[in-house]
């Protein structure tokens, strides 16, 4: 019985650890990796993000970082970087891509102090929306006075009022601001639905008082 339990057990095939070991690295090779769609308004955060999605696949690999990053441009990043795809370096070709791209998708210091001066208001944002985007902007080339000062030059005259005697955070300012937006825009839209209804209300009053003289003075014809 000894020798039966040998034999089976010098039977039973046992696959060496360097099989094992091949057969999971294959299976997490072959973990899909989805980048998001591309953003065309921030390349070096959506990199970020995929290359945190290469670290949890354990994908290190070149070619494939490489051509992942190709299959997930848009028309228009492919285009920037054209050259490189219809030519692409012997080695490090996904570094070679990620830094061309971020540097051709991104706005020279010089142009960002520019926008920032000159050409950015508050349009359709809300006060803390416009202090993300100028601290963005600005980076570290302006203090932290002057960036306060340029955004509440760009405020509503009634809101710099208001906030120009507070001694708070810019960040806790920005806050302010918009509820003193909120307020008073639905202060505005109220007044002016107020006036509609007025104005309605008086247009009425005179078609009534102009529809009952009419009859009165057919009802005097009749009569005389």
């Amino acid at each position: 019985m000894a020798n039966n339990n040998d034999a089976s057990e010098t039977n039973t095939p046992i696959l060496p650890p360097s099989t094992s070991t091949s057969v999971t690295s294959t299976a997490i090779e072959k973990i899909t990796v989805k980048p998001p769609v591309f953003w065309e308004e921030d390349p070096a955060l959506w990199f970020k993000v995929v290359e945190a999605q290469f670290e949890l696949s354990r994908i290190t690999a070149d070619t494939t970082k490489y051509f992942t990053i190709v299959a997930a441009l848009s028309q228009k990043a492919l285009k920037l970087v054209s050259d490189i795809i219809t030519s692409p370096p012997e080695n490090h070709k996904f570094d070679t891509l990620r830094n061309a791209l971020i540097s051709r998708l991104t706005e020279s210091e010089d142009t960002k102090l520019q926008k920032l001066l000159r050409d950015l208001d508050l349009g359709d944002r809300k006060p803390t929306q416009l202090l993300r985007e100028m601290k963005t902007l600005s980076g570290t080339s302006i203090s932290n006075e002057l960036l306060k000062k340029l955004w509440l030059q760009r405020l509503p005259q009634q809101v710099q009022v208001v906030l120009a005697i507070s001694s708070e955070s810019l960040d806790n300012l920005a806050i302010m601001a918009d509820k003193i937006v909120e307020t008073y825009s639905n202060s505005v839209v109220t007044e002016v639905a107020t006036r509609e209804v007025q104005s309605n209300s008086s247009r009425m009053n005179t078609y009534h008082e102009t529809d009952l003289d009419k009859k009165l003075e057919e009802f005097k014809r009749d009569i005389f």
